[in-house]
Parts: C-alpha cells; sequence; structure tokens
C-alpha cells in the first residue's frame, strides 16, 4: 500500500513538472522536485531522487528549505555509497544552516565512518561547528557527547556547562552537569 502511495506522488510531482512555465514560481518548482526526490528516495529509486534533489537546488530557490534540500541530497548520495558528493552536500546544507546539530551529527559521522578520520580531525571538525554554529546549544552538545565518548569527562562537563550559560533552561546541560560532575568526583 505504501509503494503505491509513492508511486502516487512520483505521477503526481511528474505531471506537475510537464507543466511548468516560464511564470511558474520558482518556490512551486523547488517542492515540486523535492516532493518528486523524496517519492523516489521512499521507493528506493536512488539514482532518480538524486537527480530530483539536484534539480531543486539547482532552481534558484533561495529560501530556508534549500538547506533541507542539500541536508535530503547528503541523504541519497550516502545510502548511494558515494561518499565524496555526500561531503560536498552536507557542508552546502551547513554553509546554510550551521546551527543545525544534526547535520553537524552528520558530517561527523561521515567523517569517522566512512573517511576514517583520525581523532585530533574529529576533534578539530567538533571545535569548527561549535564556533561555525555560532555556539548553538545543541552543537555544544554534540561536543560534550563526543569528549565523554573519548573519556573526557572534564572536557565534557566543560562543555556541558557552556551549553548551560548560553540556555539556562536547558534541561539536558542540567541533567548532565549533574551526572557527570558525580562521576569525577
Amino acid at each position: 500500500m505504501d509503494r503505491e502511495i509513492f508511486e502516487g506522488r512520483v505521477r503526481d510531482s511528474q505531471n506537475k513538472i510537464e507543466n511548468f512555465s516560464d511564470s511558474t514560481p520558482i518556490e512551486e518548482k523547488f517542492r515540486t522536485y523535492i516532493d518528486l526526490g523524496r517519492a523516489q528516495f521512499s521507493l528506493g529509486n536512488f539514482a532518480d531522487a538524486e537527480k530530483s534533489y539536484e534539480k531543486a537546488v539547482e532552481t534558484g530557490f533561495k529560501g530556508p528549505l534549500l538547506g533541507n534540500a542539500w541536508y535530503e541530497l547528503f541523504t541519497v548520495r550516502y545510502n548511494m555509497k558515494d561518499y565524496e558528493n555526500a561531503r560536498e552536500s552536507i557542508r552546502k546544507a551547513i554553509d546554510l544552516i550551521p546551527d543545525n546539530a544534526d547535520y553537524w551529527r552528520a558530517l561527523v559521522s561521515l567523517e569517522r565512518d566512512d573517511f576514517k578520520a583520525s581523532e585530533q580531525i574529529l576533534q578539530n571538525l567538533h571545535i569548527f561547528a561549535v564556533e561555525k554554529s555560532n555556539h548553538s546549544p545543541d552543537v555544544i552538545a554534540l561536543y560534550a557527547n563526543y569528549l565523554e565518548s573519548k573519556g573526557d569527562l572534564a572536557g565534557a562537563l566543560e562543555q556541558w556547562k557552556r551549553t548551560l550559560a548560553i540556555a539556562p533552561n536547558n534541561v539536558e546541560a542540567k541533567e548532565q552537569i549533574a551526572r557527570l560532575e558525580q562521576l569525577i568526583k
């Protein structure tokens, strides 16, 4: 049943695309290509989805959804095991929305798992992420979790405290600080 739904979405999107004209708004073209790419991806048609996402980002659309389109293109390319182009796509998503921790998490995972980045490169990438994200609490939390996974409890605690200083109502930061302080004692 789900397959039929996605096949219907592919047909609907393709019909809209066939009827595009010079007067079709760029945002409508962008959204239609995104819808097509999502349906194709859901059907496992990664090569077609990649082409649809590429057309979406080539429309000239400049809204906030452009970063999401690059992220979805990253996801397709990653599933195709095209890691070089996946890296390029996630970097473009980050350039557009630098405070999105999910984008940074995807880049870190790609670098760690598929490019076998050294610990020093991963450490530097986390530090760069914090800076580029303008000290986004979610990105700092990502760095804190990384530090803890490497056994640097004091460093993780420091990052959680930075998060709390920026976002005083952050419940997760409060809980992590209390937990880490207990572990460090």
